[in-house]
């Protein structure tokens, strides 16, 4: 099932509540666990919420009881649906609220496996996670169909597949019509056709928040219909397709859309790349390396926070002050003593958030940014 827009949006428009919310981010991810491994983990994790909130002593006995009750029905829930494909979860989730909200993400978040129980939605890492993906609507049209398609995360969602009745020169035949007529006849027709699609078009990307549109059609057609387009379509219009048959089927269609985002996805990754070398040899608003990174992180002036998804280093953190670097006892900002952390990603991505600076995950251009420490970033200013 494709995460819709509503979904997010009812999270951020979520109303403080007397009743708590369970806030669940894990990884599935198959590369790093099997799935006995990540349910011990679950398990262990749902165990140390329970002993900290009975320790905390902040809820009632009842509400205590009932998110005990709540934890065992996500556990067990987790350990038996289809998570193929997954590599993250994050749920949102509380009965007396009527929250349940459930995310699976194809990619490995940053910051995973905690629970956190909040009177709001924790959502601030999965937006930014979000803004990792972008949301498409494929406009797989002719003459007289139409299909459009939704896709995000790795899965789509068809909105509407419309036939209009068009009419062709061999319909007047009988007649004996004069054939200019009738072809202004029909072209009026293809003419009408396609302003239903830009309707139709625009209402989907308003109410969806589409980033992409991707045009599929017949070569002859793609022309005469880019003549048509508004301008809340064609701004978003990103790529044209001339290979996938209006008859596709939906597996067809998600394959097709797999290889457009990966293509999209790669030429993202070169231009950041590209621009990373352009600055750090003109304006110095590029660097690379861990330890600079973190500095510049730390200093608020990253902008983009280039960094490999499977990066993992040894290093210390300032509990006082979200210092992060690689060595050291003593913080040189607060004097505070640093904290050994086994891998600093997670306080890198919590710096992040805090300082609003975005984080891009490298998947195609892995050498790249390896050969650059694992990390780099865009500067805001030097």
């Amino acid at each position: 099932m494709i995460v819709q827009n509503r979904e997010i949006r009812a999270l951020r428009e979520f109303i403080k509540s007397e009743h708590p919310i369970i806030n669940l981010y894990l990884s599935v991810n198959p590369v790093w666990f099997k799935a006995k491994e990540w349910k011990i983990k679950l398990k262990d994790l749902v165990k140390e919420t329970k002993e900290k909130l009975r320790e905390e002593a902040r809820y009632t006995r009842n509400e205590l009881k009932r998110i005990y009750s709540d934890l065992d029905y996500m556990e067990r829930e987790l350990n038996s649906i289809d998570l193929s494909g997954v590599e993250s979860v994050v749920w949102f989730y509380s009965s007396a609220n009527n929250l349940d909200t459930l995310f699976k993400i194809p990619e490995e978040l940053p910051r995973n496996d905690f629970i956190v129980v909040s009177d709001l939605p924790n959502y601030l890492l999965l937006d930014e996670v979000m803004a990792n993906f972008k949301r498409y609507l494929l406009i797989l049209f002719d003459r007289e169909r139409v299909r459009f398609v939704e896709y995000f995360m790795k899965k789509i969602r068809e909105h509407m597949n419309l036939r209009e009745r068009m009419h062709k020169l061999e319909d007047y035949n009988d007649f004996g019509a004069v054939e200019k007529r009738i072809q202004r006849h029909v072209m009026y027709h293809i003419y009408r056709h396609f302003k239903n699609i830009m309707l139709i078009a625009r209402q989907i990307i308003e109410e969806e928040d589409i980033d992409y549109v991707i045009l599929a059609s017949h070569q002859e057609l793609l022309p005469q219909f880019k003549e048509n387009l508004i301008y809340e379509v064609k701004s978003k219009v990103i790529r044209e397709v001339t290979n996938l048959d209006m008859n596709a089927t939906r597996g067809d269609i998600l394959k097709r859309m797999e290889e457009i985002e990966k293509e999209i996805k790669k030429e993202e990754e070169e231009e950041l790349f590209k621009k990373l070398e352009e600055e750090i040899g003109k304006n110095g608003k590029g660097v690379t390396g861990v330890k600079e990174t973190l500095d510049a992180l730390y200093e608020g002036k990253v902008d983009i926070l280039l960094v490999s998804p499977y990066f993992s280093r040894e290093g210390v953190a300032c509990p006082s002050c979200y210092y992060i670097t690689l060595e050291g006892e003593e913080c040189p900002y607060c004097g505070s003593r640093m904290e050994k952390v086994e891998n600093i990603l997670t306080k890198t991505y919590d710096l992040a958030i805090i300082n609003n600076s975005r984080v891009k995950h490298v998947n195609y251009l892995k050498t790249k940014i390896e050969e650059k420490g694992g990390m780099a970033a865009l500067l805001r200013f030097v």
